[in-house]
C-alpha cells in the first residue's frame, strides 16, 4: 500500500456515552493516527470538554468561548441568539489565528450550535450511524456542515438522503471489524496462488463450493466463459476450490472448460486448507452455491474472531469465520440471492437473481474493471479530501 499523505485533522465529537461507542471511536482515531495524520480532538463527554489542540500551532484557550461571562449572561436573560453570535465570532477569530487543518472529521451528529467549532473553509466529513443521536442533536445541521458522509450501513445512508437528497454519502458496512483488522492483523504474503499457476499480474476470479450441482460449479464455468469472451485485454484466470476434480463426475466440467477456450486459464484446485490465501489474492470471489456448504476453519483469521480483540461484540461475526475473512481482505464478492450465499457471507457481497449467469458475469466484470477496493482506506481517504484509490 502506498503511503498516505499526512493531513492535519480536527476530530469533532459531540457525545460519546457507552463503552461500546468509546471503543468504536477509539478504533477510528487509532486508524487515523496509524495513517500518520496529526489529530486535533474537540470532544464533549458527559458535560466536560476534552481538548487536544497542540497540532494547530499557537494554542489559545478555546474554552474561553464557553466560559465567556457575557454570552452566559445574555443566554440567562433569554438572548440566546445574540450569545450564540458572540461565541461564533470568538471561534472565527480563534480559527483565524490557528493553523488551518486539512480536514475536519465529525463523529456522529452534532447540535446546531456546535457548527461554529468547524474551521471556516475546511473540508468536512462526517461518520454517521455508529451511535444513536442525542435528543438535542440535528441530522440536518450535521449534513449542512459536511462535504461527505461516511455511513456505516444502508439504513443510515437512506436516512441521510431522505433529509438531503444531494448529500454525498459513502457506505462502508462492517466498518468496525474492518478498522480493527486493518490495525491489528498482519498476514504473511500468500504462497498458494503462485503454486497453482496464477500469474502475479493477471486478474483472478475465484469460485468456492462443492464440485457439483449444489456448489454451482457448472454456472461458474458459464460465467468464466462469458468473461473470457468479453474480457478483451483483461485475460483473467479462474480457479475453483472445492470437491475432487477427478473421475467421471468431473468430466463434464473439464469438457466445458476446453470447449469454451479456457484451457490454461481455468484451474481445478480441489479441497484446500489454504483457501484463504487464494481469497486474499482474488480480485473477485464468486459463490454460485445453490445449497449451503461448510468451509474449513480458517486459522489465520479465525483466532482473531474467536478472541474478539478489542472489537465490540455486536460488530464481530464470531460464528462465521469466512465472513470475517471477507472483512479483513475486502475482496468483492458476487453470489446468488439464495440462502446458501447469504448464510456464508452474512449478507456481504453483490446478490444476483438466480439463475441469471449473464447478470453474474456482468457483475464480476464490473468488479474487475474497478480498482481493487480497500473500503476503509479509500473511504477515510475520501473523507479527508483525497482521491479514490
Amino acid at each position: 500500500m502506498s503511503a498516505r499523505p499526512r493531513r492535519r485533522v480536527v476530530v469533532l465529537v459531540d457525545a460519546v456515552r457507552e463503552d461500546r461507542e468509546r471503543r468504536a471511536y477509539g478504533l477510528l482515531l487509532d486508524r487515523l493516527q496509524a495513517d500518520g495524520h496529526p489529530l486535533v480532538v474537540i470532544c464533549w463527554d458527559r458535560g466536560r470538554s476534552v481538548l487536544d489542540l497542540g497540532a494547530l500551532g499557537p494554542v489559545f484557550d478555546v474554552e474561553d468561548v464557553n466560559r465567556w461571562r457575557l454570552p452566559i449572561w445574555l443566554a440567562h436573560h433569554h438572548l440566546r441568539p445574540l450569545a450564540r453570535r458572540l461565541r461564533h465570532a470568538r471561534m472565527r477569530w480563534w480559527w483565524a489565528r490557528a493553523r488551518r487543518p486539512a480536514a475536519v472529521v465529525v463523529l456522529g451528529t452534532i447540535r446546531p450550535e456546535l457548527a461554529h467549532y468547524v474551521p471556516p473553509g475546511a473540508r468536512v466529513g462526517a461518520v454517521l450511524g455508529w451511535r444513536p443521536p442525542e435528543p438535542a442533536e440535528s441530522l440536518p445541521a450535521t449534513l449542512a456542515a459536511a462535504d461527505r458522509v461516511l455511513a456505516v450501513d444502508e439504513a443510515t445512508a437512506a436516512e441521510c438522503r431522505a433529509v438531503d437528497p444531494e448529500a454525498d454519502v459513502v457506505v462502508v458496512e462492517h466498518l468496525w471489524p474492518r478498522l480493527h483488522w486493518s490495525l491489528h492483523l498482519d498476514l504473511p504474503a500468500p504462497r498458494a496462488p503462485a503454486e497453482v499457476g496464477i500469474p502475479d499480474d493477471a486478474p483472478f476470479v475465484l469460485g468456492l463450493g462443492p464440485l457439483g450441482w449444489a456448489g454451482g460449479a457448472d454456472q461458474f464455468v458459464q460465467v468464466a466463459g462469458r468473461l473470457h469472451r468479453e474480457a478483451g485485454g483483461l485475460a483473467p484466470h479462474f480457479a475453483w476450490v472445492g470437491g475432487h476434480p477427478e473421475g467421471p463426475s468431473h468430466y463434464p466440467y473439464r469438457f466445458d472448460v476446453e470447449r469454451l477456450g479456457l484451457a490454461g486459464r481455468f484451474h481445478w484446485l480441489g479441497e484446500r486448507d489454504d483457501y484463504h490465501e487464494l481469497v486474499r489474492r482474488a480480485d473477485v470471489v464468486v459463490l454460485p452455491a445453490r445449497r449451503p456448504f461448510p468451509l474449513p476453519y480458517d486459522p489465520t483469521v479465525g483466532w482473531y474472531v474467536a478472541e474478539d480483540r478489542d472489537v465490540p461484540q455486536s460488530f464481530t461475526p464470531l460464528p462465521a469465520p469466512f465472513a470475517a475473512l471477507l472483512d479483513v481482505v475486502e475482496v468483492p464478492v458476487v453470489r446468488w440471492d439464495l440462502r446458501a450465499g447469504d448464510d456464508l457471507t452474512l449478507g456481504r457481497g453483490t446478490a444476483i437473481p438466480y439463475p441469471d449467469t449473464a447478470a453474474m458475469a456482468r457483475a464480476v466484470g464490473d468488479a474487475l474493471d474497478r480498482p481493487r477496493p480497500t473500503a476503509v482506506g479509500r473511504a477515510l481517504d475520501q473523507l479527508l479530501g483525497g482521491g479514490a484509490r
